[in-house]
């Protein structure tokens, strides 16, 4: 099993959150000119230089660390923002060095000990950035108090603005401290003051950054068509990920995703990627199989992950059923109560199919809250009604005790004997004491032919989730789909399909014009 946010390209940007380093690294008393060389020592000399000397070669080390995030070399980035610091702690090489020693080495007490001598109160103007870093190091330790006092230098530090500082910042510069201060309250868990930040700083905000974090405090506060717009402000390529928190939230709006809460930061996608990856790579399924699992319960602790887990499953793009199903189960069994809010909305939602229904049933037994057989109040066949799953044995390869059932029903079916077929079928499809595919798909075409849609549909999507690349099962779906005018749907389905069958492709280049000419359905 891979891990199919690599197909989605949540992870295209390898920079977990530039736009913080960015906003540390552009402020000092003047932009660094001439830049030199590809490494990390490249053209720049050891020996002493005064004055204003020493802070351009203070920034020039800067500019060498940024080229090291760049290339993902972090140890490399910290060595040269610890050699600019050396020479000159001008604010872009303090506050770059004390946000990665923050969030790389997680050493928040080594990050205050940098920041120290710049906020005390000898030092002119404390930099709104560093005091943002200080109260986020504070919080991290357990000191609330002094956490929340620096955070209101900071805020008071930026409304005082540039002016204020004893060396120029360009105003550009200063408007992208906004995002370091509204994580440094959301990591204090203040939603109400991050939003009220965000708001009244609206005229300011610049960094996508600014406009995600005011979008986890709306979020947050459940007010989720303000995290939409905020979100929607977002518009960079390196961020696509924000759309996984647009597709979220509104489905939390709708009803059908419970509320939960998100941490102020952003998901680790790349490291839980080349974890998987490392594992694959040593060519053993199963140990593959069991480390993805392994993955996906803890992407499900983590709020940010779930997130991108929750657009997976219940998401506008398409997602690879197998998967998805998978996904589903670990998201209910492994979140507790709110695993299980998830699964009552799925159940009563007119807008999920009944495979992912049975995913959230499954997901439920697999967590011992509920039993096989147990009644359930779910939404099918167009009303709330009481149902019990089962867990049957699926027969996937060949049986000829079943396909002689099967053959024996579509006879029946042929000589007219509509409901004698169906009677067979219904033992080889969840009714009896197994579920077969094959002729899954043959009821979900009786029941088409007697208009009994959403009923054909439910049978399709089971035979989906068990074989979800078969050719059969997806233009049974696409043609169904027609027929319920989900040309859109019918679509999607349609390019999934791949078969070196050429009367299969043939058929599927057919479905393929009616949906360019749509009016030749209508005839």
């Amino acid at each position: 099993m891979r891990y199919r946010l690599v197909r989605r390209e949540w992870h295209e940007s390898r920079d977990r959150c530039e736009d913080q380093e960015e906003q540390g690294r552009r402020e000092g008393p003047e932009e660094a000119q001439d830049r030199r060389g590809d490494g990390d020592d490249a053209g720049l000399e050891d020996g002493p230089v005064d004055g204003a000397g020493d802070a351009l070669r203070a920034e020039e080390w800067v500019d060498k660390g940024r080229a090291a995030l760049g290339r993902g070399d972090l140890e490399g980035a910290l060595r040269c923002f610890q050699r600019a610091v050396q020479i000159c702690p001008t604010p872009a090489a303090v506050n770059n060095l004390a946000l990665m020693m923050l969030e790389q080495r997680n050493d928040p007490a080594g990050a205050l000990r940098i920041l120290q001598p710049h906020l005390s109160p000898a030092s002119p103007s404390p930099h709104p950035f560093a005091l943002a870093t200080a109260a986020r190091c504070y919080q991290r330790l357990g000191g609330g108090e002094a956490a929340r006092r620096h955070l209101q230098a900071a805020v008071q530090a930026f409304e005082r603005g540039p002016e204020a500082m004893p060396f120029p910042i360009p105003r550009e510069t200063w408007r992208e401290y906004t995002a370091a201060i509204l994580q440094a309250a959301g990591a204090l868990e203040d939603d109400r003051l991050v939003w009220e930040l965000y708001r009244r700083w609206s005229s300011y905000h610049v960094l996508p950054a600014s406009f995600f974090f005011g979008g986890i405090a709306a979020f947050n506060l459940q007010r989720f068509e303000a995290a939409v717009r905020a979100w929607r402000q977002i518009r960079e390529a390196k961020w696509k990920v924000v759309q996984a928190f647009i597709e979220v939230a509104e489905l939390c709006e709708t009803g059908l995703v419970p509320p939960f809460r998100l941490r102020y930061g952003l998901p680790e996608i790349d490291s839980v990627i080349k974890e998987l990856e490392q594992v694959e790579a040593q060519g053993d399924r199963a140990k593959a199989e069991a480390k993805g699992a392994e993955l996906i319960r803890r992407m499900v602790k983590d709020p940010l992950h779930r997130v991108l887990l929750l657009s997976e499953v219940l998401g506008a793009v398409p997602a690879d059923r197998q998967h998805a199903s998978e996904v589903m189960v670990e998201l209910v069994a492994h979140s507790g109560d709110w695993g299980q809010k998830l699964a009552s909305a799925i159940f009563l939602s007119s807008r999920t199919t009944m495979s992912q229904k049975i995913d959230a049933a499954r997901g439920l037994m697999k967590a011992g809250v509920i039993a096989p057989g147990d009644q359930i109040r779910v939404y099918v066949d167009g009303r709330v009604q009481e149902v019990s799953f089962r867990q049957l044995p699926v027969e996937l390869g060949p049986n000829p005790e079943l396909e002689a059932k099967h053959q024996e029903a579509i006879a029946l079916r042929d000589a007219g004997k509509i409901q004698e077929a169906k009677a067979i079928l219904e033992t080889l499809v969840g009714m009896g004491e197994c579920f077969w595919p094959p002729a899954a798909v043959t009821y979900a075409h009786l029941l088409q032919q007697e208009g009994k849609l959403k009923e054909a549909r439910n049978y399709l999507e089971m035979a989906r989730s068990v074989m979800p690349h078969e050719p059969v099962v997806l233009m049974s779906l696409a043609c169904l789909s027609i027929e319920e005018w989900d040309l859109a749907g019918a679509a999607d389905l349609l390019k999934q399909v791949r078969s070196s069958n050429p009367e299969v492709m043939k058929k599927v280049r057919l479905l393929e014009y009616f949906l360019r000419h749509p009016e030749q359905l209508l005839r």
